[in-house]
Order: C-alpha cells, then structure tokens, then sequence
C-alpha cells in the first residue's frame, strides 16, 4: 500500500470531524451569552494533522530504490536543453547503469536506482561533455537531485567562463513582482521596514506603516501565511524583523482567487529564508553600528538527499530615540473665534532587542510524497523611557497649567507558528495535491510607570500604571489541488479554513498616598475577546491559445465574527457570505512584449483592535477606542499595464483603478480643550487612479538602474460622517536605486525614496524623502564579504501631520534617530549552488 493510499484514506475519514459542516458548527450568539464556537477547532486541527502525518510516515518505506534527477541547461541563454544523452555510471569503474534523454524542459530522473556509487554524465552534440561528482543512493539518500547542470558550447574554453549567481533585484512575473533582498547591499543590516522603503509601488512611514499603491490597508503575510504580530503591531515587528532573514518579497497588486482576498490595495509576501540545497552550508552575519546598534545572523542547512534541514537564528538590537512636538488649538464653547492652546514636546528613548528563530525539515517519504515541517519563534522585547513637557494656554494666552509627565516601562512581544505541510504529486510535477496545517499563537505584555510633576499650579507627584495583556491565536488548514490537463491548461481548486481568537485586556492604577498603595482604577478596566471563523473555497483555470493567456478565478468566502464585550457583559455577531471574482489577462505582441488586463474584487475586514470599543488610558490627553459597529470594506480594482524586456532594458507602465465603499478610516473628536479622542469609522466611498511606472536598465557590465514612480489621483467621500469631508488630492511617490560594480568582488549601491503630501478624512501629512547606501567587498573566493551601509545619510526623514477642521487644529512633527552607519561582514560555509527556475518558483507564497 503507497503512502498516497494510506493518506487518501485517512482524509476521507477525518475530514468531517475536522470541518463538520463547512461552518454550519458556529450556531448564532444570543444576546448575553459567551460564544463557544471556536473552542474545540485548534484539538480538531491538532488530531487531524497528527493522523496525517501519522499515517503517511507508517507507509515511508514501501517503495524500493531512489531516483536520480536533474535539469540541464545552456551556458549562453541559461534555457533548457532537449534531447541531452544522460548516462547513469557506476561510479567505481564508470559502467553504465542506465541511460536517458532530458525533456522539453531539460529535465531528466532515473527511477528505482539500487543502492550505491554513481555518476552522471551530460552529453550533447556541440558541447562539452560533463561528469558530476560521485553521489551515493542509500536508505538516506534515497532522492538525490543534482539541480542545475550547465552545458557550454565546443567555441567556448572552460577556463574562460566565469558563472555568476547573482539574480536580478527585481523580478517580474504574471502576478507579482518580486524583490530579491538578498541583491539590496543594504539588507545585511537593514530592518523589514527598510528594504521595503526601497520597492517599487511600497511607502513606510516613520511609524512603520506600509502604504500599497497609497492604501495602508495591505494584507502582509510571512511565508504566506497571516502573523498575529502582524496583526498588532504590524510596524514594530517590520522595523525590528532583520532584512538579512528574508529571502525574497512579493508584491501582488491584484492577486487571483487562489489568494485569500483580504488587503485593500493587495498583498505583501515576506519570505524568510530556508534553502537546505545538497551538502552542508551555512552563513554567519556580525554587524555593529553607531549607537550601540548591532545585529547578527546564523544560517545552516544540511540536505543529504532524501531529506533536508535547516535552521536559523538572527539578534537585533536597534535602539533609537525620538523626538516630537504637538501643538494643538481648541475652540471655545462660548465665543467659537477664540482658541487655547495645548502643547507636547516629547523625548523618548527606546531599547528594543529582537530574537528571531526558524527552523525546518522536508522528508520524501517515497517518489511522490513528501512532509515537510517549519516553525519560527519572534521575541521583540524593549524597555521606554520618555519625558514629555506639557503646557495649556487659555484663549488670552495665560498659561492655565504646567507640568512634565515620565514615563519607564516595558513592553514583550512574541510571536510563534509550527506548521505541517504534506505534498503529493500524481506521478508528476504539475499534477499535486498538498494540505497545510499552521498553528500561531502570540501574547504581548504591557507594563508602563508614569509620574506627573506639576509645575503650574503646583501639586504633589502623582503616579498611574498601565498594563495590557493581549493574546491572539491562528489556526489555519489548506487544501490545495493543482493539475495541468495539458501544456496550455491548468486547473487549480482548494479549500481554507481560518480559525482565529483575540483576547485584549487593560487596567489602570493610581497611587492613594492616603493609603500609599496602587489601586485599581475601575472606571479604566476592560475586557475584549474577538473570535473569528473564515472558510473559504476556490477555483482558478489558466490557459494559453496563441498569443492570449488567460487566468480566471472564483473565490467564495464565509465570515462568521464575534466581538464579546466582556465588561459590558455583552456580545455581537456577524455573518458575511461573499464572492471575489479575479480575472488576469495577457497578450504577447513578441518575445520582448506583453500586454497585461487584471481585474480582481478584495475585501478589508476591521481587526480586532479596531473593533474593540474599549478606552487605552496609557495617555489620558490622546485618547483612542474602536467601534464594534464596523462592517467590511469591499475594492474592485482595475490594472492594465505593458511589459517589455529589451535588451538590456525592463519597463513596465501600468494604469490602475481602485474604487471601494464602507471605507475603515480614523476620525479625531474634541473631548476637552488639551484633550482628544481617535475614533474608527465607516466612510461613504472611495476612489483612486493611478499611473506606475517600474523600470530597469543595465548600462555597459557595471552599472545598474533600478526606478520606480507611482502618481495617484484620490477621491474620498466621507460625508457621511460630517459635511465638508469630501477630499480629492494628487500626490506621487517613487524610488530609485544605483549599483556600481567598482571591481572585482566590490559593489557600490544608492537607494533613494520620496512621497508627496498624502491626506485622510481630516488631515494631511508633508512630503518626505530619504537616501541610503551600501558597499560591499568579496574576499577569499567570495567566502568572506564585507558590508558598510549609511542610512538616512542628510537627516532628512520626518513625519509632520496637519490637521485643521471646524474647532481644532492641530500640527504633529515627529523626527526617529534615522541617521546612523553600519559595518560588518558575513562568512559563507560552503557553496550554494542556483536552483533551477522550476524550483525557485516553488515557495511557500499560498495560505
């Protein structure tokens, strides 16, 4: 019996304990009661994995022999060669075992290999014959893949070629484009926030905010899977995740209906490295900067055929200090001409230190069937200190108060997924059936110390502590079938099922010198849990006929929330049934030519923290809470674009349309004269246009141009929420990037990004624009590399926000220690040979 027999049984009967009724399991909430409906879906997920893979490692060894495999390519274009003679040799006296020709796509594989010695010889007419080294087919190395092998041209003499590995920074593709980091000098010491400052189409704000397109409401997953840290905090993980982790970002604008269809504006893949190629390798990465800043990361991987391992740790400290200043002028009830004024000048140091552990292993349990296992552990842990100087004007400018408040604490965060994934291929590559079970967790912690010394009138010190608790859990299961009827067709189906928790919980203290004892402040306690059930199921056909190619999906997605106010001792639910339609066409004019028509339908569902309406008092004057009443956001977006590669130029225009309604935004209300609460709301509708441009050149052997620019036109009705907020606004970003290759093994590279005023419901924000650089020195036949990078280099990055609405204006400028310099160097361990392309492409970038 094959592993496929065992796992297809095992599905057919755990799969209605895992699902139940596709969701019919969630009854609906009375009011007053406690939901009970997620509670046993994480034990259903665990067992049902744990018999998966159960099941399948019990059949591991019913198949007899290995296989032997490869691809093999041309030196000059790097395509693959057809009709190559292979020879399977032994490797002890170079007799011949079998023999095969590569197909259509180079690719050659010898089944049901005894175990022993052997060689691999490549021979075409025209080109040098070539030999591998000895490799060895035993019960551990039972599936040996020898990737890429190049075949050079009779004219050309060995000695003269030089193979060089490095990829292209960007990459496009049918979908996606995608940034290799590891072509960015930069990511060596860079944060996540960073080297996405330097994507085409990607804006980060000193907050750590990611824009897409103009919309902070992207989707960004790691492995391509949702992170609660992402989910919370989403910029201070990016700012403290190290860039030097990261293999590869994708940025996919209108995604299929093979994609989940949350994110306004698209979806921002991060994906962390892992490559376990054949033999022991590994990289060992120090760096120290000023300010006491530091990072480091080690890699290491073993694969020595049938399986594969890898693992890797990376430490950040990255301290910065921050200044800002808030001015603010409040009307008067009496006479609406006259203002006070409020000001906050405030310092603030942090300390933060990072630990970021990943760790995996795929084992072919026989020729068709493979398991495979990864996790990552995120620890972000900093302790704050701050001082801030507060003083309010009555509307004839005396001063009415003075004082200073500070602020020690701290605050942890961690983040950590396990995930199981099982993949079968139907006797080939393109014919797949894979099940993926993640299971994330992520608690934060909270604890802040405030003092109030009152300066005018005088009073005694006072002193409040607030603390919040908050945990968020993920559970997730895929299934996910992909079979090419032909060369020209392919269909892809699946199903996902989401399962997800929420717990927010805050208090505060106050200090009773009467008593010289904290008590709790029970008028600031709340208690908030938000869970959430999302099942999905889709279906995408792709074909090519002539010069057309086209992919349509259907994407049908069930929402079941429910937000239990716990110290209301109230709860709300809702259903949601929706369908997100994608469709993706191209037409090739040549071979350095295409015309792309994207067309996809998204949704952008309020988080948890927006939905809890629950006052944080960590700062009593900015006051902020969610609305529970909030609904999803729907997006139709339209792209258009032209894709040509000449010769040593890639340009891609693109015009875009992106309209949606019940638009999430933020609204500021007037509590008090030096205080302000932040609201979230629902707004009427939105629209943006927008025409890209993404370009790249290559001028002569050293030197590189990467560019981008993005002008958006924006519409935004909000009069739904008050007259005269309705706003349209033109406004444009861009990035730009430089790479010199100096000498040989030396690389210079300046990147460049810029944005003009962007503007929300009530406000706009200024113009700002920053410049960073790198060099890199290769020593030592490339296994030693020094790094330098210089970020920020004129001190220009700042946030400046301007608010000015019927009663209240209000101007907010914020400057981050943003200016500092690097130095370091990174040790490779062995050698790390390129992937050919049909692998590359297989990355963990589905849910």
């Amino acid at each position: 019996m094959t592993a496929f027999t065992i796992f297809r049984r095992t599905i057919v009967r755990v799969l209605p304990f895992a699902f139940g009724r596709r969701g019919r399991d969630i009854p609906p909430v009375a009011p007053g009661a406690r939901p009970r409906v997620l509670t046993a879906v994480p034990i259903r997920l665990f067992l049902f994995s744990l018999i998966v893979c159960c099941s399948v490692i019990g059949s591991a060894q019913s198949k007899q022999g290995g296989t032997v495999r490869g691809t093999v390519v041309d030196d000059s274009t790097g395509d693959p060669l057809e009709f190559v003679n292979v020879l399977l040799l032994k490797s002890a006296d170079s007799t011949m075992v079998s023999g095969v020709p590569t197909d259509a796509a180079g690719r050659f594989e010898f089944k049901n290999v005894a175990p022993g010695a052997y060689l691999v010889r490549c021979g075409l007419v025209g080109h040098h014959d070539v030999t591998s080294a000895p490799v060895t087919v035993d019960s551990l190395h039972a599936r040996v893949n020898l990737r890429t092998i190049t075949l050079y041209s009779l004219a050309v003499p060995l000695d003269e070629v030089t193979v060089s590995a490095d990829r292209p920074l960007l990459e496009p593709s049918i979908d996606r484009m995608t940034y290799n980091v590891d072509q960015d000098l930069t990511s060596k010491t860079a944060s996540a926030s960073e080297i996405l400052e330097n994507i085409p189409s990607v804006d980060v704000d000193l907050n750590g905010e990611v824009s897409l397109r103009g919309s902070k409401r992207v989707l960004i997953m790691i492995n391509g899977k949702r992170s609660p840290m992402l989910e919370k905090q989403e910029g201070t993980f990016l700012e403290q995740l190290p860039a030097s982790s990261i293999e590869k970002i994708d940025v996919i604008t209108t995604p299929s209906a093979r994609y989940r269809s949350e994110g306004k504006s698209g979806i921002i893949n991060i994906i962390l490295k892992k490559d376990a190629p054949l033999g022991t390798h590994g990289n060992l990465t120090v760096h120290a900067g000023t300010g006491g800043r530091r990072n480091g990361n080690v890699q290491i991987s073993y694969s020595p055929g049938a399986f594969s391992v890898y693992a890797s740790y990376s430490l950040r400290r990255d301290n910065r200090n921050r200044a800002s200043s808030d001015i603010r002028s409040v009307a008067s009830s009496a006479d609406p001409s006259l203002f006070s004024t409020y000001a906050d000048s405030l310092f603030a140091v942090t300390y933060p230190l990072t630990h970021l552990v990943t760790f995996g292993g795929d084992y072919h349990l026989d020729d068709e069937t493979s398991l495979g296992v990864s996790g990552t552990f995120f620890q972000n842990s900093f302790s704050r200190s701050d001082s801030s100087h507060r003083t309010l004007l009555n509307t004839g400018g005396v001063l009415i108060s003075e004082y200073n408040r500070s602020d020690k604490g701290y605050q942890i965060d961690k983040a950590t997924t396990v995930s199981v994934n099982l993949l079968h291929n139907f006797g080939r590559r393109d014919h797949t059936l894979r099940i993926d079970v993640v299971s994330s967790g992520s608690p934060e912690t909270n604890d802040y110390r405030y003092t109030n010394t009152y300066l005018s009138p005088t009073f005694p010190q006072a002193y409040d502590n607030s603390f919040m608790r908050q945990r968020d859990d993920k559970n997730q299961i895929g299934l996910e079938y992909s079979n090419a009827l032909s060369r020209k067709v392919t269909i892809e189906a699946g199903y996902t099922g989401e399962f997800n928790r929420d717990n927010l919980d805050f208090s505060t203290e106050v200090f009773d010198p009467s008593q010289n004892v904290f008590v709790v402040d029970s008028t600031k306690l709340s208690s908030f849990r938000f869970h959430e059930a999302i099942h999905s199921e889709y279906v995408t056909y792709k074909e090519t006929f002539g010069a057309f190619g086209v992919l349509g999906g259907l994407r049908m997605e069930q929402d079941y929330r429910t937000s239990d106010l716990v110290t209301h001792d109230s709860t709300l639910s809702g259903h949601f049934i929706n369908l997100f339609p994608s469709l993706h066409v191209s037409y090739t004019l040549d071979k350095t030519k295409k015309f792309r028509l994207n067309y996809g339908r998204r949704v952008s569902r309020p988080k948890a923290r927006e939905l809890d309406p629950f006052a944080e008092y960590r700062d009593p004057k900015n006051l902020s809470y969610g609305n529970p009443l909030l609904v999803p956001e729907y997006i139709h977006s339209v792209e258009f674009g032209l894709q040509m590669n000449l010769e040593s130029v890639y340009l891609y225009p693109s015009i875009f349309y992106r309209h949606s309604t019940n638009g999430i935004t933020s609204l500021k209300h007037v509590v008090n004269r030096s205080t302000l609460v932040t609201t979230k709301e629902n707004v009427r509708a939105e629209q943006s246009t927008g025409l890209e441009l993404i370009g790249s050149a290559d001028i002569g052997a050293n030197l590189s141009i990467n560019a981008s620019s993005t002008a958006l036109y924006e519409e935004l009705d909000a009069n739904n929420l008050g007259d005269g907020y309705f706003k349209s606004r033109v406004s444009w970003n861009g990035t730009f990037s430089v790479n010199v290759k100096l000498a040989s093994g030396s690389k210079f590279e300046l990147h460049s990004h810029f944005n003009t005023r962007r503007f929300t419901p009530q406000a706009e924000y200024s113009p700002n624009a920053v410049i960073n650089a790198g060099f890199r020195q290769e020593l030592f036949e490339k296994k030693l590399t020094l790094i330098a990078t210089a970020y920020d280099l004129f001190h220009s990055l700042k946030r400046q926000y301007e608010l000015d609405i019927p009663g209240l204006t209000q101007s907010i400028v914020s400057r981050h220690e943003t200016r500092f310099v690097y130095l370091g160097f990174t040790y490779h361990l062995g050698s790390v040979p390129k992937a050919p392309k049909e692998e590359e492409q297989q990355d963990e970038d589905d849910e």
